[in-house]
């Protein structure tokens, strides 16, 4: 699930009663301090046109200084937006986050958390036309991820 779909699903289901919503996903890295299988917990997220959106990241205890962007779509991605955002020194991408925080900012006592793993390097030369990134290392700090966030839920 990804972009505006990601936000309408969890409108669905925070009007059906939901009071807890944990996000854990993905995304690149535009900054060299980053490497693969490196943690965020964003609790504010910019969109293209320079808006921001705070939430309360319960995995997060104090305020994360990552400059981190939301794009509606992949097909955003491309070398000329990415060196856009590079300039702008945006640190980190997905597709997701903004539509999904903007969505729970709208509703009162949601217990919310979110967690993003640094996946790939957009922009970076693609091998058979697919990112190269490290699987195994990616696989392993989502296992540790998942488990830390369910003794946190538990």
């Amino acid at each position: 699930m990804f972009g505006w779909l990601s936000s309408e699903i969890i409108d669905y289901l925070l009007e059906c009663g939901v009071k807890e919503f944990y996000y854990v996903g993905n995304c690149g890295a535009l900054s060299v301090k980053y490497k693969i299988g490196d943690v965020l917990y964003p609790n504010r997220v910019y969109n293209m046109y320079n808006r921001f959106i705070d939430v309360k990241n319960i995995f997060c205890e104090i305020n994360e200084t990552n400059k981190h962007i939301s794009v509606e779509t992949p097909a955003l991605e491309t070398k000329k937006v990415i060196a856009e955002l590079r300039d702008k020194k945006m640190n980190t991408i997905d597709v997701e986050l903004y539509g999904i925080m903007k969505t729970i900012s709208k509703y009162d006592r949601i217990k919310f958390g979110v967690s993003l793993l640094i996946s790939d390097f957009p922009g970076k030369k693609l091998q058979n036309n697919v990112l190269v990134y490290n699987n195994r290392i990616f696989k392993k700090q989502l296992t540790q991820e998942l488990k830390k966030i369910l003794d946190i839920i538990f």
